[in-house]
């Protein structure tokens, strides 16, 4: 099972995860966001690929950034549960496509591919900074205007790097 793309996900993993402790997290927007890059791996993992294998790395995904960046497993948490509602996800905004194995990225337009990524930006941010604060009563609206400015900030850097490296994500 350990072949190359396997490899290659791994080491992807683990740049992803030392670019987001060490450069993205000092990115400090408005001195209080900070983009969240490693969600372009989350979200653009290929379809075709084993769902069990992807949940295994989300977490790997979710708890190497977790210890570099001493956050206690908050996001393997977030990380898993957006890899386990991904396809969900994905057939909202994509129309309920019912295949999601022969999904292509350079099918999709701009505003489903945008607003995809701003539902699992959104998730994450909101399992992630709920369980930071463990309640939900204090300071809601404030907490709720933080995810939702954190995941406009990430979804357009994730948006961007897509682009960039959409030659690489597409199959």
């Amino acid at each position: 099972m350990f072949n190359r793309f396997l490899f290659f996900q791994i080491i992807l993993i683990a740049v992803l995860s030392v670019f987001q402790a060490f450069i993205f997290s000092r990115f400090n927007i408005g001195d209080q966001y900070n983009p969240f890059i490693y969600l372009l791996w989350l979200l653009f993992f290929p379809n075709s690929k084993s769902y069990y294998l992807y949940l295994i790395l989300a977490f790997i995904l979710g708890i190497s950034v977790d210890i570099l960046m001493g956050t206690g497993g908050l996001n393997a948490f977030a990380c898993v549960f957006v890899a386990m509602i991904r396809n969900f996800l994905l057939r909202f905004t994509m129309g309920g496509q019912k295949d999601l194995e022969m999904l292509r990225w350079n099918e999709s337009n701009f505003l489903q591919i945008l607003v995809y990524i701003f539902l699992g930006t959104f998730v994450h941010q909101f399992i992630l900074f709920y369980l930071e604060k463990f309640t939900i009563n204090a300071y809601f609206f404030l907490t709720l205007m933080h995810i939702f400015i954190s995941s406009l900030i990430t979804t357009l850097c994730v948006f961007i790097f897509f682009n960039l490296f959409k030659n690489r994500i597409v199959e």
